[in-house]
């Protein structure tokens, strides 16, 4: 999901270390939510009920300006120019340095940065080492509490290394800090799919949908439709699809859909597609030759009767 890779971008752009009370910092962890949505007008508003319960606090008005200026692709991050070590670290990452990039957090972390501590999660994430993210996720906590951003960061990891029971949790402390977020309800209808809970994982992907008509959701909506048994409604959702969408997942499933149906001719068509695209996936092999066999011995068949 296109959201995924944008949630950490957007809040190394907006925030700056804000000295702040606990219903401040809830309200700074939604409008960070809005901004990983996009929806800015919405993150505009939750920093003025922050404003409203703190009108002495002046970071806060800094925060409302940086939201304004984040569509500007020449304005300087708040949160890098406030904190040397993340600053440093940015630096080097731009430059393609991953080894000073994670010394300059781990610097950051050892001074209990929680903004370091973050990144440095984060960057362990990217890098497919979980358990060392999973260490710094909890640190962030330690230093900042209710972080609801390194909640969503926690199901991420989970989910990549198949923890889908521990996902639920994490995710569920996600969603009760940001309950209009539609990647929070698409990633549960994902981990609900993984643990066959298929009717809450319809209504998940239903919620995520009418907050945003997302391409990948869509997918997801089919995925689950398939898993439930309404192959033919799962098929008219993602034959749409493809009209802008060219995956191996996308016409895998269309195989699928259409070998329930019983329409092997374009089953075979689409797990070729599938394969064409990614040739990864064991099951759609299978699928694949046990639809040409199937295309093949009862065309033996037919020819049999003919001639009987």
């Amino acid at each position: 999901m296109k959201k995924l890779l944008l949630a950490s971008l957007f809040l190394s752009i907006i925030f700056l270390p804000c000295r702040a009370d606990e219903v401040t910092e809830d309200f700074l962890d939604i409008a960070a939510d809005y901004c990983v949505q996009g929806n800015y007008a919405e993150a505009v508003n939750y920093v003025n009920k922050a404003i409203a319960h703190e009108p002495d606090n002046p970071d806060l008005v800094t925060i409302k300006n940086g939201i304004y200026r984040i569509q500007d692709p020449t304005a300087q991050s708040y949160l890098t120019e406030n904190n040397p070590q993340v600053k440093a670290a940015e630096e080097f990452r731009k430059a393609g340095n991953e080894e000073k990039e994670m010394q300059a957090l781990l610097a950051g972390a050892e001074a209990k940065n929680p903004w370091a501590t973050y990144y440095l999660a984060e960057f362990y994430r990217k890098k497919k080492q979980f358990n060392t993210a999973l260490n710094y996720y909890d640190k962030t906590l330690e230093l900042k509490q209710g972080f609801a951003q390194c909640y969503l960061g926690i199901t991420l990891t989970l989910i990549e290394m198949n923890n889908y029971e521990a996902a639920m949790n994490a995710i569920a402390y996600y969603l009760d800090r940001c309950p209009k977020s539609d990647l929070g309800y698409a990633l549960r209808a994902d981990i609900n799919l993984h643990l066959k809970n298929y009717v809450d994982a319809e209504a998940d992907i239903i919620t995520a949908l009418s907050i945003s008509n997302d391409i990948d959701y869509q997918l997801l909506e089919g995925e689950i439709l398939y898993h439930r048994g309404s192959y033919k409604a799962a098929k008219e959702k993602l034959e749409k699809l493809t009209q802008t969408v060219k995956t191996a997942e996308l016409y895998k499933y269309l195989g699928l859909c259409d070998y329930q149906l019983k329409d092997y001719n374009n089953a075979l068509l689409n797990l070729n597609n599938s394969i064409i695209l990614s040739d990864d996936d064991i099951e759609v092999k299978n699928k694949y030759n046990e639809v040409k066999d199937k295309l093949t011995n009862g065309t033996q068949n037919d020819q049999k009767k003919i001639q009987e």
